[in-house]
């Protein structure tokens, strides 16, 4: 898989590295097959919180059918 790129609800360049992506599929399955809905969480998030951990990521949060789908997105700057 190559690089993905996506854009947010602020313009910003998202990048979905390959590397990111395993790492989805090795640990978060249930997100793996989630994401399609990956711009619409970009684009229409429910709320977005800074991490505490990384200053340049950003916590897109957005329900889908019953279950909470979070997204960890590190934003280029």
């Amino acid at each position: 898989m190559k690089t993905r790129y996506y854009k947010d609800l602020f313009g910003r360049d998202i990048r979905l590295s390959e590397e990111r992506m395993n790492h989805i599929r090795e640990t978060h399955p249930e997100l793996a097959r989630q994401l399609s809905r990956l711009k619409e969480t970009l684009l229409q998030p429910e709320f977005i919180i800074r991490s505490k951990s990384d200053s340049e990521a950003s916590l897109f949060y957005k329900s889908m059918k019953k279950q909470q789908l979070a997204k960890n997105i590190f934003v280029s700057l």
